[in-house]
Order: structure tokens, then C-alpha cells, then sequence
């Protein structure tokens, strides 16, 4: 039973704004399925398991049970069900059990009794019924604690070998009597521990941060307890990604999520545009979204672009660069490359519509010429906003994105003393270069890494679904746990 709690309380874990950045659900089908696994690992643990040898006295009677072991387990027929509102419910009946071990023992009167022998014991019929409620404690992780437990036991069969057995065996049924009592006792007390002895202090211990391309944290804490309806349990998340040594609240909220009542699929995510988005103001506030570019940065065959002084090439279907673009380039800084400083003035943003996902970069290119000596020269600087269309899909356990088209607009900022002034539409071929040959290429590489979903140990996705939503993402997925394959 403690091997049960303690897995539902993992499941349910695996779960600021005023509006929360993530969703997740267990659906009715995936509650019956976490049943269906904690039968299946305690049935695989209880088989064969030697269990404590007991030791203990009453009055003038010492006792001790020792070499414990159980034979057989009987599977019971048990389901986990939402109590809507309130938490989750777990009931189980049909359970059978038989142990056999060693029995010691010593009476006290004027002399001393003493004898020993083996013993035989199944225990059928047992069943019991328990219910748990889930909150949130102050750093976000779920607790657990009971709120009701009710068990039974059809009957309990002893028979005792070596010694006075023949004599024991005479009284058996007073025996059985006191030890079904003493179970049926038993059974529910020891649930309620190890719901509050080990299943709610390995919540405490629950992992609630994510690494995110090795730099920054998901935060995925509860925001408040959990919800119960009568079909499913739902989890409100942080959903929000920070700087590990400097973290701070992100200056804008998450928009609300979607309602959904579909639960068709064991478990559901709903990741809103405010997780990427935080992404987002975080890469940008530390400076993750500057970057300075040169003509290296670029496939071979589109480096002479970046060139002061054009270079003629026969073979080639057309020959220009940024110095015949930009007349005064070349004609001032012959023989130079040119390098961009890139870095973003405004964080940037995601926007999700229903079939679409769509991000924005604002920022400054600052252009520099690197002359033949090595000194650099800053040119003019052009405030440019790339909009690009993304296309997702989910590969595993992450959700993949790559780039589907892009376009870049751009103004003149700011243009070094005696430069001249020049039309910033000559810039856009090698900027559309750059974007095509460099910003896309670059960002599809940091897709093809995915962003991690909400990890569940030794659990993964079975045929994942992403749907875009309004300003959201959703998965639907089936569930599979590793003891079962």
C-alpha cells in the first residue's frame, strides 16, 4: 500500500501570475491506469517478500515471530476515482494473502513454559477503501494527507506446526478471530502512516525546476491545489522560466488558458504563450539575444555579400556585396568585411492563434567594418523587427519547433559622423541573407532541442497530440510506464 501512495504522489507532483502558465491533467482513463501500475508494482513486490520478524510481550508472555514470508498475493479488483472537490479515492477488494514463518514463545508463571514451532496463515476477502486530499505547501510542492479509511476481512485461516500444534490447532479459531480483529485495526492505521510518514515527505522532496537549454529553469510549482471533478484532476502550474542566480517575477501575467472538457486521452499539458515568453524577457534581460555576427557566420558560398569591395565572380549567377549596396562602404573602407553587432532592444515575444505560432524580434544591428589592419570602424546602426512563422510538432517527451518563413523590415537608427545618408532599402538583400542563411538556421538548430514537457520518472508519452490553441499549446497523450513494457 505505501509503494501505492507514494506513486500516486508522484503522478499528482508532476504537476506569481494570477493566471497559471501551465496546465495538467489526469483524466479518469489515467487514474485507472496508475491504479493498474501501483496493483502491478505492489503484486510484484509483495510475492516472495520477507517481511520483519516480530518481537513482543504481554504480561508474563514474550513472544517472537521470525523467518516471515509471504506466499502468495491475490490481485484485488480495485479503481482510483476522483471525489470531486475534495481529492482521490482508492478502493480495492478481493485481496488474498498467505504467509508462513516460525513462532517462539515463553510463559512465566511459578516455572517457565516455553515452545516453538511453524505456522501457516492466508488471509482472504480483504478489501478497504481510502481516500486522500492534495494541497500546496509554501514552496509550491503538493501534500497529501488522508481524510478516510474503512477496511474488512472475510477470514483468516491458522494452522500451526511442531510442538503442541496438535493443541494449539484445537483453539485456531479463537486465534483467527483476534487476528482478523487486530488487521482489520491495523490495515487503516498503517495506511494513514505511510500516507503521512512517507507518501506527503517524499512530495517535500519533489524536484519543481526544469533545465532549460542549460541556462535557465522551468519553474513548474503549484500556483494552488489541485482540482477535482468528477472525470478528472487537474494542476495548476507556474509555468514560468527564470534565472537560476537572480530570479525575479516576469512584468507581464499569463493569459487564461482555454477551458477544455475533453478526457478522452489519460493525461493532457496546456503550456500558454507566457511559458516562451518568459523564456523570452529572461534570454533577453541577461543578454542571451545579442550576438556579434561576421561573414564566417555564413554559408561559403554567401560571404562575399559581406565584403566592402565586390569581387568578380564569372561562374556566379549574380556578383554584389554591401559595398556597391551601400556606396559610401565602399568607397570608404575598401577591402574591409563587414560585422554586425546584433542584440535585441525589446524581449522577444511569442503569439499563439489557433493553427498558428508566430514570433517577433525587435532590435539594433550595429555595422562595423573590419579593415585589413584589424581595426573596426562603427558604420550606422539599423533598428530592425524580424517576424518569423513557426510550425511545432512533438518529438518523445519535448515539443519541437522549426521555422517555416520569415521577414525582416529595417530602419537607420543612428549613422557615424561624415558617413552620408543612404536609403536603408539597400540593406535588404544581405539582411534577407542573413536571416535565410544565419537567423533561421540558427534558430531551427535551437528547436531541434526541444523544450522539455513536465517530466514524470519512469513514465513516458504514448502518441502525443499538440494542438495550438489561443495563446496556448496543448498535448494529449496516453501514458506507459516502464514496469509494463
Amino acid at each position: 500500500m505505501e509503494i501505492s501512495l507514494v506513486f500516486l504522489g508522484v503522478l499528482i507532483s508532476v504537476t506569481g501570475a494570477v493566471n497559471p502558465g501551465g496546465r495538467i491533467r489526469f483524466t479518469e482513463k489515467g487514474l485507472n491506469y496508475a491504479n493498474q501500475v501501483a496493483i502491478d508494482l505492489l503484486s510484484a513486490q509483495v510475492q516472495g517478500l520477507h517481511v520483519q520478524d516480530q518481537h513482543g510481550s504481554k504480561g508474563k508472555l514474550r513472544y517472537d515471530l521470525t523467518n516471515l514470508q509471504i506466499r502468495s498475493f491475490t490481485r484485488p479488483q480495485s479503481s482510483l476515482t476522483t471525489n470531486p472537490g475534495r481529492g482521490l479515492q482508492w478502493r480495492a477488494n478481493g485481496i488474498g494473502i498467505a504467509m508462513t514463518g516460525n513462532w517462539h514463545y515463553e510463559y512465566r508463571i511459578l516455572f517457565k513454559i516455553k515452545d516453538s514451532g511453524s505456522f501457516d496463515i492466508s488471509v482472504s476477502g480483504v478489501a478497504f477503501n481510502l481516500d486522500v486530499t492534495f494541497g500546496v505547501d509554501p514552496s509550491g510542492r503538493p501534500t497529501i494527507a488522508p481524510t478516510g479509511c474503512s477496511s474488512s476481512i472475510d477470514r483468516v485461516r491458522i494452522k500451526f506446526h511442531g510442538g503442541l500444534s496438535w493443541l494449539y490447532n484445537l483453539f485456531s479459531g479463537k486465534v483467527e478471530s483476534e487476528v482478523k480483529k487486530q488487521l482489520i485495526n491495523i490495515m487503516c492505521r498503517e495506511a494513514k502512516k505511510a500516507v503521512l510518514d512517507n507518501a506527503d515527505p517524499a512530495l517535500a522532496k519533489l524536484k519543481v525546476t526544469l533545465p532549460i537549454f542549460k541556462k535557465m529553469l522551468l519553474d513548474y510549482t503549484l500556483t494552488e491545489p489541485p482540482h477535482f471533478t468528477s472525470q478528472y484532476m487537474e494542476l495548476p502550474v507556474k509555468g514560468e522560466v527564470f534565472w537560476p542566480s537572480a530570479r525575479t517575477e516576469a512584468p507581464f501575467e499569463a493569459p487564461v488558458i482555454p477551458k477544455d472538457a475533453d478526457a478522452s486521452r489519460m493525461a493532457y499539458v496546456w503550456l500558454s504563450q507566457y511559458v516562451l515568453n518568459t523564456l523570452g524577457y529572461v534570454a533577453h534581460k541577461h543578454g542571451l539575444t545579442s550576438y556579434l555576427f561576421t561573414r564566417n557566420d555564413i554559408p561559403e558560398e554567401y560571404r562575399f555579400l559581406f565584403n566592402a569591395t565586390c569581387v568578380n565572380r564569372p561562374s556566379a549567377a549574380f556578383t554584389t556585396c554591401l559595398g556597391r549596396l551601400v556606396q559610401q562602404i565602399g568607397e570608404k573602407y575598401p577591402k574591409s568585411t563587414i560585422e554586425l553587432g546584433l542584440a535585441t532592444t525589446k524581449r522577444p515575444y511569442l503569439t499563439i492563434v489557433p493553427g498558428k505560432l508566430t514570433g517577433t524580434f525587435e532590435g539594433d544591428m550595429d555595422y562595423y567594418a573590419r579593415q585589413p589592419d584589424g581595426n573596426r570602424v562603427f558604420l550606422f546602426t539599423a533598428n530592425a523587427t524580424l517576424r518569423l512563422s513557426l510550425d511545432a510538432h512533438m518529438e518523445g517527451e519535448k515539443v519541437m519547433a522549426s521555422v517555416s518563413s520569415g521577414k525582416i523590415t529595417t530602419d537607420i537608427k543612428k549613422i557615424a559622423p561624415g558617413f552620408g545618408k543612404f536609403d536603408p532599402t539597400s540593406l535588404k538583400f544581405g539582411l534577407d541573407t542573413m536571416v535565410h542563411a544565419f537567423i533561421i538556421p540558427q534558430l531551427n538548430e535551437l528547436g531541434k532541442k526541444g523544450f522539455p514537457l513536465i517530466h514524470m520518472d519512469n513514465m513516458y508519452l504514448v502518441k502525443p497530440e499538440l494542438v495550438l490553441l489561443k495563446d496556448s499549446v496543448m498535448i494529449a497523450t496516453d501514458l506507459k510506464h516502464t514496469a509494463l513494457l
